[in-house]
């Protein structure tokens, strides 16, 4: 009687990053059974799950994200991983360099569909470690571009990311937006360091400007974390702007008071 060749596994990995990732996990997961379907069932392995990391970055390896942890103890010899992409399971050439070895040496295959890679060949080894080398510095000339455009515009006066600084906010359309004064906010700044030195407390300045009808540029209330972060930043900016005065010799004239 013909002895029936052991069973090998197949696993499906799949990442979501953010939520603009166009590979969203149902169409990873979609890739993966068919490739399962066209190439390795054929080769006696049995499908067995896909394990997901949601909202996950690359730059975490991926035996430390909870998902790929659970997958690494569960292969065994003979099972191969199939990924979408290089970067959905990997961001770092070091990462990539080791989980391939050891993988390697466990007798686990790797299936990069979109590389056409698998690692159970001498040739798919090696082209994984030069694809995971050109990725990284993909990446890295990437990042440097963007620092080079920051600082670029930044150098024009135009808002490059994140939230404005207090006392200004940004103003015109995406790509092309500035950084300009915001009298509304140091109006309120003003306000809560006067308020303070008269010795009121941060709950009475929220109920005050509550009542009085004081609210944020998107029509809620200011919170207290606010209110605490912006007397901080007030008290920064009159500083800033009293050592201006002094170098330009008009220390005799005091700031506009609220």
């Amino acid at each position: 009687m013909a002895i029936e060749p052991a069973r090998k596994h197949a696993f499906g990995y799949v990442r979501m990053s953010t939520d603009k990732q166009k590979d969203s996990p149902e169409i990873q997961k979609e890739q993966i059974e068919r490739y399962f379907k066209y190439l390795l069932e054929s080769q006696n392995f049995t499908w067995v799950r896909h394990y997901e990391d949601k909202a996950t970055s690359a730059k975490k390896a991926l035996r430390n994200r909870e998902e790929g942890f659970r997958l690494d103890i569960e292969l065994e010899k003979g099972d191969a991983v199939v990924f979408t992409k290089l970067d959905r399971a990997f961001r770092r050439v070091a990462d990539c360099a080791m989980v391939v070895e050891a993988w390697h040496a466990r007798g686990i295959q790797l299936h990069i569909l979109d590389l056409n890679i698998d690692t159970s060949t001498p040739m798919g080894r090696a082209m994984i470690g030069m694809a995971a080398v050109f990725a990284e510095l993909e990446r890295s000339r990437i990042s440097e571009r963007q620092k080079e455009s920051q600082a670029y515009r930044k150098s024009l006066g135009r808002h490059t990311a994140g939230l404005p600084p207090y006392g200004f906010k940004a103003t015109g359309h995406k790509g092309n937006r500035k950084l300009v004064p915001d009298p509304a906010s140091r109006r309120i700044g003003k306000h809560v360091v006067h308020a303070r030195l008269l010795g009121r407390t941060y709950e009475e300045i929220y109920w005050g400007l509550f009542k009085d009808g004081e609210r944020r540029a998107n029509g809620k209330e200011w919170a207290l974390s606010t209110l605490r972060k912006m007397f901080l930043a007030e008290c920064k900016l009159m500083q800033m702007e009293e050592r201006e005065r002094k170098q330009n010799g008009q220390a005799d004239k005091p700031p506009n008071s609220d």
